[in-house]
């Protein structure tokens, strides 16, 4: 009877055992942990709505500082900052007169364009167009997403000329919006070889423009854009980033 009791008894602290390595880091009883996470840590989406979500444990109260002035003591905010900048969360949980605060860094700005580069070019049956046809460069264009349609181009690919401009690079003046589109074309100039005439321009599209969105993405790599008529591909890499100031 001693020997099963003994028996009993270790198993019984085996197991405790076992339960108490499971718990592993996580607090113990009623001890205080705090803990905050946001839908974003940054933003280029003007007037972007900052949901926080308080993962704190064994928390009685808190109190949320913002960066920018603004408070609130409610347990999950939301806020809207009204200018562009860097600011840090704080978040701090009270049990009692036992307090812990816990940090965000939250960027709030617009989306600019970094680099927008042509890693490869295939170009097709150039001679569709006529003679003396040669590949005069190529339009790289993100836009505003309106359905169908790229407008408001911001960013320009090397030896296109759009009108009387020539788009040699980066445009640095067009804020770009968080769900945008990527266009490519290129130009095909024809010259008949007569001296004093002007090169007839044709315009290729590769496909439909692509769906970028810069909320959840702002590096892309080999995207490919392709016109199955004529056997032509290109491939771009693209990198957007937040700014917060003009």
């Amino acid at each position: 009877m001693r020997t099963n009791t003994f028996v009993l008894i270790f198993l019984l602290v085996a197991l405790w055992s076992c339960n108490k390595d499971d718990e592993g880091d996580a607090p113990s009883g009623g001890e205080l942990a705090a803990c905050l996470e946001v839908n974003h840590a940054q933003s280029g989406q003007i007037n972007h709505v900052f949901t926080f979500t308080n993962c704190s444990v064994n928390a009685d109260r808190y109190e949320w500082d913002f960066g920018d002035g603004n408070f609130s003591t409610i347990s999950e905010p939301t806020h809207l900052y009204d200018q562009f900048g860097d600011y840090t969360v704080r978040m701090t949980a009270y049990k009692g007169s036992e307090s812990q605060t816990q940090t965000l860094n939250i960027r709030y700005g617009y989306y600019k364009a970094s680099e927008l580069t042509i890693t490869n070019v295939q170009l097709g049956n150039v001679s569709f167009y006529g003679s003396n046809c040669t590949d005069a460069g190529h339009l790289l264009a993100v836009g505003a997403k309106d359905i169908t349609r790229v407008f408001d181009l911001s960013i320009c690919g090397s030896n296109f000329t759009v009108g009387q401009f020539d788009c040699t690079g980066i445009s640095e003046q067009y804020v770009i919006p968080a769900v945008a589109l990527l266009q490519v074309q290129s130009k095909i100039s024809c010259w008949d070889g007569v001296i004093g005439t002007v090169p007839d321009n044709y315009i290729v599209d590769y496909g439909d423009p692509m769906v970028l969105n810069l909320q959840e993405k702002l590096e892309y790599e080999n995207l490919e854009f392709t016109n199955s008529q004529l056997g032509y591909r290109i491939t771009v890499d693209a990198k957007f980033y937040i700014a917060t100031s003009f």
